[in-house]
C-alpha cells in the first residue's frame, strides 16, 4: 500500500498554485454595478456614473455626465480594468480609452485618455450597501 501523505501534498500544492493561475482573479471581482466616477480635468473635476456589466473578461455598459452619454466596452484582466467609448464633445466626436487597477472591489483608479484632448486622471468607487 502507497503512503497517502505524497498523494495529499500533491493535491493540496495542486489547489494552492490553481487559486493563483492567471485568469482565475477574473470571477474574484464582478464590477457589474454602479460607479460613481470623479475624472481630474483642470481646474474642476467632472462628475460621471457608469453602470457596467461584467460578464467573464468582458465589460459592458453606460456612463452618464453633464457632456453626454455613451455604451462602454472593455475587459477585465485579473486587477487590471480597460473600457473605451466615443461621446459628441461640442459637436465633435470624441473617441477616450481608459485604463484602470482596481485598488480593491469597490475602488478603481486610472487614466482616460481623450484623443486629441490629452490624458485625466480618474477615480471611480462603487457604493457599498
Amino acid at each position: 500500500m502507497r503512503p497517502l501523505v505524497p498523494f495529499a501534498l500533491v493535491a493540496t500544492l495542486f489547489l494552492f498554485v490553481a487559486a493563483f493561475v492567471p485568469g482565475q482573479a477574473e470571477s474574484a471581482n464582478d464590477l457589474t454595478g454602479t460607479w460613481n466616477v470623479s475624472v481630474q480635468a483642470g481646474q474642476e473635476g467632472l462628475a460621471s456614473t457608469m453602470q457596467l456589466v461584467h460578464q467573464g473578461d468582458s465589460l459592458t455598459g453606460t456612463i452618464r455626465s453633464d457632456v453626454g452619454n455613451a455604451n462602454i466596452r472593455g475587459q477585465v484582466r485579473g486587477d487590471t480594468v480597460s473600457f473605451g467609448f466615443s461621446m459628441a464633445v461640442q459637436g465633435q466626436s470624441v473617441s477616450i480609452s481608459a485604463s484602470a487597477v482596481l485598488t480593491d472591489p469597490h475602488n478603481m483608479r486610472g487614466t482616460l485618455n481623450a484623443s486629441g484632448q490629452g490624458a485625466f486622471p480618474f477615480t471611480a468607487r462603487r457604493p457599498t450597501e
